[in-house]
């Protein structure tokens, strides 16, 4: 703030008069003094011009100014560096060879099969493949393989199948995608039979009455096409019982005095009592009596492969057993349509009976070894 100082200066008064006087123009000076130091401090001492009158102080609000509290300081974070990611080296990728096309080749046994036998189909791939097929457009074939790579299916032919050529197609799948298709064709020839008549007493004669055989042929057709995809058995089969044959597979026969069919399979002579034994390994899939066939026996050996045991006295398995070759099935007898005690012995392929003899004589089973060898070196 300023501060005004005023200092008055005379001689010293002779009379009333002028002591009246001074002290007239010292009261004058005073108030003025004194109004130039109320007008600076109304403004705040800001070294205004000094007004000549009385000044009127105009005020204003001052903002009193607050000082902010001080921030306290937030704890500094502490950065926390990220780890340096390593660059790990990706290994070099192996280039994937390119495989070459699917390739397969396919063999038949024969290209000439008899009517009643069995043909077979041999394929070879270069990968691992899966196949599937059909005979006559409509039946299928069971293909089995030891590795994937060799594969084999057997093909009966009907002992009535008309002669001439029927057609083969056959589907060959990879597992990276790729396939093949054949179609090609077996020829079917005569085969040699014979032809016999039959004579039963009227009672037995009865069981021929189709609304007795036809739903039983049909039950049997229904178990002989529900044969497992893979083979069981190994090598040759062996005869189920020992004794003379009475009537060969495929024979031509005349029930009382009419053409009724063939014979399905191989009656073998005995007697009531006799065992009855397995001819290969495989399982069980019926065990029960019948009025056409008897009490019978059922072996599924797989890969469309069955044989057929009728006419037993007894029946020593059940349903689900798994049977090894030379076990006991049963006893021979007479019962269903028959003439006498004996063994009806049947062999079936993919649900066609073909002759029971072949499979004493040739092991439909086998894969060439050379064969394998020569593709597993490629």
């Amino acid at each position: 703030m300023h501060t005004l100082w005023h200092r008055t200066t005379g001689k010293p008064a002779h009379s009333d008069t002028r002591d009246k006087s001074a002290k007239t123009t010292f009261n004058k000076l005073w108030r003025a003094t004194t109004g130039i130091i109320v007008g600076l401090a109304l403004t705040g001492c800001n070294g205004l011009p000094i007004a000549q009158s009385e000044a009127t102080a105009t005020l204003e609000a001052t903002a009193t100014a607050t000082t902010a509290p001080s921030a306290t300081p937030s704890p500094t974070s502490t950065a926390t560096l990220a780890p340096t990611a390593t660059a790990t080296a990706l290994p070099t990728a192996t280039p994937v060879p390119t495989l070459a096309p699917l390739r397969a080749e396919v063999k038949l046994d024969s290209p000439e099969v008899e009517q009643g036998s069995v043909g077979t189909i041999r394929v070879t791939t270069n990968r691992p493949t899966t196949l599937r097929g059909t005979i006559e457009e409509e039946r299928q074939l069971f293909f089995f393989s030891p590795d994937g790579l060799h594969h084999m299916a057997l093909v009966g032919v009907h002992a009535l199948a008309p002669l001439g050529h029927q057609p083969l197609r056959l589907v060959i799948d990879s597992e990276d995608g790729q396939q093949l298709a054949f179609d090609t064709e077996i020829k079917v020839i005569a085969g040699d039979f014979v032809s016999e008549s039959l004579q039963f007493t009227p009672e037995v004669a009865q069981l021929l009455d189709p609304k007795i055989s036809e739903p039983e042929n049909i039950r049997m057709m229904e178990v002989f096409n529900s044969s497992a995809p893979d083979a069981v058995w190994q090598g040759l089969f062996d005869w189920p019982v020992e004794g003379t044959i009475t009537s060969e597979f495929g024979t031509r026969r005349l029930y009382q005095g009419e053409v009724n069919g063939f014979h399905t399979g191989l009656d073998i002579d005995g007697e009531t009592g006799d065992t009855v034994l397995a001819a290969a390994p495989g399982v069980v899939v019926l065990a029960e009596e019948l009025q056409v066939r008897g009490r019978v026996v059922i072996i599924d050996h797989g890969a469309g492969v069955m044989s057929g045991y009728f006419h037993l006295d007894e029946i020593g398995v059940e349903v689900g057993q798994e049977v090894e070759k030379g076990e006991p099935l049963g006893k021979m007898g007479s019962t269903g349509l028959v003439t006498g005690s004996h063994l009806h012995w049947e062999m079936r392929v993919g649900g066609v009976a073909v002759s029971p003899q072949e499979w004493l004589e040739t092991d439909f089973a086998a894969f060439p070894t050379e064969q394998i060898e020569q593709v597993a070196a490629e």
